[in-house]
């Protein structure tokens, strides 16, 4: 029979990863997601994350995307570099550079002519992720399509904060978890 004490960390554990499934599903998010590309004139728009504590970036949610589909190197694209510097990144003429936008683009079908990226971070700290937009549908993005994203931007960072404090949360749970088996492992022995 397994401990009562193990049973509640097994219901806390799951009650975690619904609201982590939950928030990573947010609404906010989605519904970023569907306005963003009309908002600015654009044909895409992706929110990317980053892990900290490995420097991974992953694609959490996009248009015609699906989540985690696209990761890139936090030194070696636009996004990372976007996260890197807490600086907004606009480019033109991307069709004719090389870089991880084209690589993603050549993987994905989806020929890449201009990004707008903004980072995601509150105003005292480090970027935890990136807001970006891609093929402005008429000329390039400007300051007012910037100023746009960056507000969205500081709108979902609430959301965000919430996944990283769920996911650090279920984390920390497991290691307590694997501690006490070992305990209980020591203490058998005895």
């Amino acid at each position: 029979m397994q401990d009562p004490a193990i049973d509640a960390s097994d219901a806390v554990v799951t009650n975690l990863e619904q609201r982590w499934n939950s928030v990573r599903n947010n609404d906010l998010i989605n519904l970023a997601m569907h306005v963003i590309p009309s908002l600015l004139g654009a044909d895409r728009c992706s929110l990317f994350l980053i892990q900290p504590e490995t420097q991974d970036v992953w694609l959490e949610a996009g248009t015609g995307v699906k989540s985690r589909q696209i990761t890139v190197g936090v030194h070696a694209s636009m996004v990372g570099d976007c996260i890197l510097k807490g600086r907004s990144i606009r480019r033109d003429n991307l069709q004719s550079s090389e870089g991880a936008h084209q690589t993603i683009a050549n993987q994905q079908n989806y020929l890449v002519s201009t990004a707008l990226t903004v980072p995601i971070r509150p105003e005292d700290g480090v970027a935890v992720g990136a807001l970006q937009a891609l093929n402005k549908h008429q000329g390039c993005f400007d300051d007012r399509d910037e100023e746009s994203l960056r507000a969205i931007a500081r709108l979902m960072l609430p959301s965000i904060r919430t996944m990283y404090e769920n996911r650090d949360l279920v984390s920390r749970i497991r290691q307590l978890e694997t501690e006490i088996e070992t305990l209980k492992s020591l203490q058998a022995t005895r």
